[in-house]
């Protein structure tokens, strides 16, 4: 039961920003008050290390599950356009229909206009995770794990930026404007990655769910 935990997913989106989060406030913290624990007193002591890394697993799942809740919220319509066969399947007609059609015979569905309808894909979803092997879930779900991790690297690369104009020796204020700065840039590229990244999650659903069918009716 216990043999997946942490799983790599757990590693990925929680633990590695927590360890920057933690690492780099830490840092700026010391920077500040110039005194405290530093960073290299942790890294240093294995009972701090193991402590650090704990406390970093807690601070990544807290801070990334706040930064993943402001994204769904904020993109809120987007992704909801997104999850549609409509959107999915703008590109391929032919994919569309054959899709529409499967959906329609599998799940039972009469008379309703399934096309913009964005909880279909759950429809699909819930299908592929009763039919297909662990690998082409696995496959499924790394470009949902990666926009996540992209989500939740805003705070990790804000505070990075910080320590890094700190370590320069710019003063408080310029530190600050700089800081904002790459916040106005930052925060539209990784919300374009983790845009596209569950796009890919999207459109993956729908194809393997219509392999999974011809694979199911071969």
């Amino acid at each position: 039961m216990f043999e997946k935990i942490p799983s790599l997913k757990d590693f990925i989106i929680y633990v590695t920003p927590g360890i920057l989060i933690c690492y780099f406030g830490l840092d700026i913290f010391s920077y500040y008050k110039s005194s405290g624990i530093k960073t290299d007193d942790i890294s240093t002591n294995n009972t701090l290390s193991f402590i650090g890394i704990l406390l970093s697993f807690v601070v990544g799942f807290i801070m990334s599950q706040v930064q993943i809740i402001i994204f769904n919220k904020m993109k809120k319509e987007k992704l909801k356009k997104l999850r549609t066969i409509n959107e999915t399947q703008k590109d391929n007609l032919e994919l569309k229909k054959c899709l529409i059609e499967m959906i329609k015979s599998i799940f039972e569905i009469d008379g309703k206009d399934i096309e913009k309808d964005d909880l279909i894909i759950f429809y699909c979803l819930n299908f592929i995770k009763a039919k297909a092997n662990e690998e082409s879930q696995i496959f499924i779900d790394r470009c949902n794990n990666l926009s996540s991790l992209a989500v939740s690297s805003v705070l990790p690369l804000t505070l990075a930026i910080w320590d890094l104009n700190l370590k320069i020796g710019f003063t408080k204020s310029t530190t600050f404007g700089i800081t904002i700065i790459a916040l106005v840039f930052l925060i539209p590229i990784v919300t374009r990655i983790a845009i596209n990244f569950r796009d890919d999650y999207y459109k993956n659903i729908f194809r393997q769910f219509i392999v999974l069918n011809k694979a199911t009716n071969s």
